[in-house]
Formats: structure tokens, sequence, C-alpha cells
């Protein structure tokens, strides 16, 4: 099985020892995203502001690893409060319209950094980016027959894509 590490800035760091998001198989599972914007580190006081920032976030790795909001085939929402289910319910349907995917809700007793809700997500049919940036390179590279030259440079416009994109992925094969 090929499994691929997959982060990016847009979301917030790992706060322990996991990956934000891993790939396998085609199928990426996003670790629980908590309420916390990227750029400034701050978590909302307000509950939909806290269901919008982890989806968010969550959105942020599925478009990471090369896929979409019509990607996510189920998320689990941790909650601190069961009486707020429809307040979240309002925030959260925004992110799906009517093809919401499957999903789990949870009450839980306490949320890392005092946050109210945290959200993961799996999303399936993620398209590996790396395997077209391989094919693209293999065609120019194949006609002249460079083998060293291909690998070399298929790692380069890697490199360089994912710079672009603002991802950072780690592939363990």
């Amino acid at each position: 099985m090929e499994k691929a590490i997959v982060s990016t800035a847009k979301a917030p760091a790992a706060i322990g020892p996991y990956s934000q998001a891993v790939i396998g198989n085609g199928t990426l599972y996003v670790s629980g995203q908590l309420p916390i914007d990227p750029a400034t580190g701050a978590m909302p006081e307000d509950l939909k502001a806290q269901v919008a920032q982890s989806m968010k976030n969550v959105l942020a790795l599925v478009e990471a690893a090369g896929g979409g909001s019509r990607n996510i085939v189920k998320c689990g929402l941790f909650i601190r409060d069961m009486e707020a289910f429809g307040e979240i319910n309002e925030a959260y349907q925004s992110f799906f319209g009517e093809e919401a995917p499957a999903r789990f809700v949870v009450e839980v007793s306490a949320l890392p950094k005092g946050a109210k809700v945290e959200i993961d997500a799996i999303a399936a049919d993620i398209k590996d980016l790396l395997a077209v940036l391989c094919k693209k390179a293999e065609e120019k590279y194949r006609r002249s027959g460079m083998n060293v030259r291909f690998a070399n440079a298929l790692s380069r416009e890697l490199k360089k894509w994912l710079k672009e994109q603002g991802i950072e992925r780690k592939f363990y094969l």
C-alpha cells in the first residue's frame, strides 16, 4: 500500500504525535480539526464560528490532497454540548448543501484547548496528483531515454508544484 502524509499551512499544525491527514489507496483520513485559524492561532468564541473554522480546516486538508468537499464521504463531530445540535447543524450544512456526507456526532466531556467542537473527515476517490506529475514527467523524459535525468526532473517538478500549491507532502512507498 502507498501511504502519503499530507500537511498544509492552511490548517493548524498537529499538536501531538499525529499527521494532519494521511492518504492510503486513494482515501484521505483527516485528523480531528480544532477551530483554530491557522493564520492567527486564534479560536473563535461563537459556536457557529467554531464549526465553520473546523470545517475550513478540514477542507484545506482535503484540497491539499487534491480533492474538494464533494470527495468527503464521512465526518465525525465531537461536541461539548448536545443541546447545541441545531446550531451546529446550521453552520455545518452550509459546507455541503443537499449532498451532505455520512456523519456521526458525539458529545464529549472536554476537547483540546477548550474548543466546543472538533471535526474529522474521510474523503474518497482522491486523485493522487503525484501520479499525474509522474506520468507527465515520464512521457517527457522517456522519449529522450534519460532515466537519471527523469528522476531528477521529476523530483524538481514535484517540489516546485507542491510549493506553488502551498502543500507539504511526504510520500512513503
